[in-house]
C-alpha cells in the first residue's frame, strides 16, 4: 500500500490541538497519580538524553499501560530471539506499565515514558535513532508519532488492534483526521472481525489488514505466589469449609453492588466467603467504611489476614496477587463490567478453570468475551434482571461450576498461537 504523508497544513492540526489542551493535560497529570512519574521523559528529557546517543538498528515497541505492556513484552521477547542484531526501544505511558517493563527489560535495551505527541518531540527521536520498525499495541494512535515514522521511512503497524464501541463512536466524529492517520500505518493486525470492520468503516484501506484472535490468549499462564498470607487464607477456608467468591478489579459503585450480592448469597448459602479486590487502592477506605456501617469488620491482606472471629469477607489491598486468589476461588466476578468501564480481562481466571460471571459492560474485551460466550464458558448478567437469580446455579451446584470452568479453560487453549500469525506479518517488514 502506498502511504500518503499528510501535507503541512494537516500536520499542524495535532500540534494546535495539543497546545490548546495543554493546560487541561497539566491538570490531569497533577491529579492522576499514575502520571506523576517520568515528567522529564514525557518532555523528551531525562533518560531520552542517554537513549538518543545510541547507535545501531532499533525496533520500537509502544504499549500504553500494564495490560498492553504485557503484550508488548510478549512481542519484544520473541523479537529479541529472532532479531538478535537489533536494539530495542520500549515506551509506555503509565507507571504500572513502566514498572512491569523495567523488571523484564534486557540490560542492553532501552525503556522510557513516551514523550507528549508534539511533532518536534517525536521527530527528534526519529532524527537521532535508526528505527527500522515501530510497533504499537492495540490503539495508541498518536498522529505525530505515526506521521514521523512515515517521514523517516520507518514501517509502522498496529498489533492486537482494537476499537471499542464507545471509542468507535468518538472516532467517527473525527473521521477526516482518523482516516488519514490509520492509512499511514503499513499494516494493521486486528483482534477479531468486529475490530477490523470498525477500522475499515473509519476509512482504512483493506491492503495489509489482517484479522486474528486476541494476543492476550498467548500470554503466559499467571503464576501462583507461594506466600504465607495466601496459604493462610487457603488453610482457613479449608478449616471452616468455606467456598470463595472472588471479585477482581472492581470499581465504584459496582463494588457496593457486589457486597450487597454477597449478603444475599450468605443469607441463603452460609458456606460462602468473599474476597474483593478493588482495581484502585483509593477504594479501600470507602469499602471499609461501607462495611463498618453494616457492622462488619473485613480482614485485609496487608494486615496478614489476622483472623479473630468467624470472618467471611476479605479485602485484597495490595497489587500483584490477584491471580493467586483466582486460583483459590470457586466462582469469579471480573469487575469494570457492572458499570460502563469496559470490563477487564477474563482469561486469567479461565486459566484456573474457574466459573466466571461479569456484567454487560465489556467493550474493552468484546472479542474475548464473545468467544467465551459463544462456547458457553461465561455467564453475562442481564442488567434488566436481578443479579442473584442469574448466578444462583453457580453458587449451589458444583457440577455447573466445574463444567463452566472447564469450558473456559478450553477456550483459552483453543485460541493460543496467534503470535505466530502476527510474526508472519512483522517478518515481512523487517526482512
Amino acid at each position: 500500500m502506498k502511504k500518503v504523508i499528510p501535507g503541512l497544513k494537516f500536520q499542524i492540526i495535532p500540534d494546535v490541538i495539543y497546545f490548546s489542551l495543554l493546560p487541561f493535560v497539566i491538570v490531569l497529570y497533577l491529579l492522576k497519580k499514575k502520571y506523576h512519574w517520568g515528567w522529564l521523559e514525557r518532555l523528551g528529557l531525562g533518560n531520552w538524553r542517554k537513549i538518543l546517543n545510541q547507535e545501531g538498528k532499533f525496533i520500537w515497541v509502544h504499549s500504553v499501560s500494564l495490560g498492553e505492556a504485557r503484550l508488548g513484552y510478549l512481542v519484544y521477547s520473541r523479537l529479541k530471539r529472532e532479531y538478535p542484531s537489533y536494539k530495542f526501544l520500549l515506551t509506555t505511558v503509565t507507571t504500572t506499565g513502566y514498572s512491569f517493563l523495567k523488571r523484564n527489560l534486557y540490560p542492553e535495551d532501552s525503556l522510557a515514558y513516551l514523550p507528549l505527541d508534539f511533532s518536534f518531540l517525536v521527530r527528534r527521536i526519529f532524527q537521532k535513532l535508526n528505527i527500522r520498525l515501530l510497533l504499537i499495541l492495540e490503539t495508541e494512535l498518536w498522529p505525530n508519532l505515526i506521521i514521523a515514522s512515515a517521514k523517516y521511512n520507518c514501517p509502522s503497524g498496529l498489533i492486537n488492534a482494537r476499537i471499542s464501541r464507545r471509542a468507535f463512536c468518538r472516532y467517527r466524529k473525527f473521521y477526516f483526521l482518523f482516516a488519514r492517520i490509520i492509512n499511514i500505518l503499513d499494516f494493521i493486525v486486528a483482534s477479531g472481525e468486529k475490530n477490523m470492520e470498525r477500522f475499515l468503516i473509519l476509512g482504512r484501506e483493506k491492503e495489509e489488514c489482517f484479522t486474528i484472535g486476541s494476543l492476550k490468549f498467548d500470554l503466559e499462564p499467571p503464576g501462583v505466589r507461594e506466600e504465607g498470607r495466601i496459604l493462610k487464607l487457603a488453610h482457613y477456608l479449608r478449616e471452616k469449609k468455606l467456598k470463595l467468591l472472588v471479585a477482581g478489579s472492581t470499581h465504584y459503585p459496582e463494588d457496593i453492588s457486589i457486597l450487597e450480592l454477597y449478603f444475599q448469597i450468605k443469607e441463603k448459602y452460609s458456606d460462602w466467603a468473599l474476597l474483593i479486590a478493588p482495581r484502585h487502592p483509593g477504594r479501600i477506605h470507602g469499602l471499609n467504611e461501607f462495611l463498618k456501617s453494616k457492622g462488619i469488620s473485613p480482614v485485609f491482606f496487608s494486615s496478614g489476614f489476622k483472623f479473630k472471629d468467624d470472618i467471611s469477607i476479605f479485602v485484597l489491598d495490595e497489587v500483584g496477587y490477584l491471580a493467586s486468589f483466582y486460583s483459590l476461588g470457586e466462582v469469579v466476578f471480573v469487575g469494570g463490567s457492572l458499570i460502563p468501564r469496559g470490563g477487564h480481562n477474563i482469561i486469567e481466571p479461565a486459566f484456573f478453570k474457574k466459573a466466571i460471571f461479569l456484567g454487560p459492560h465489556y467493550d474493552n474485551f468484546e472479542d474475548i468475551v464473545e468467544e467465551f460466550n459463544n462456547n458457553g464458558a461465561v455467564v453475562i448478567l442481564d442488567k434488566k434482571r436481578p443479579v442473584f437469580p442469574q448466578i444462583e446455579d453457580l453458587i449451589q451446584n458444583s457440577d455447573i461450576r466445574t463444567q463452566l470452568g472447564e469450558r473456559a479453560y478450553q477456550v483459552v487453549m483453543k485460541n493460543r498461537g496467534n503470535i505466530e500469525r502476527v510474526f508472519r506479518v512483522i517478518n515481512r517488514h523487517l526482512r
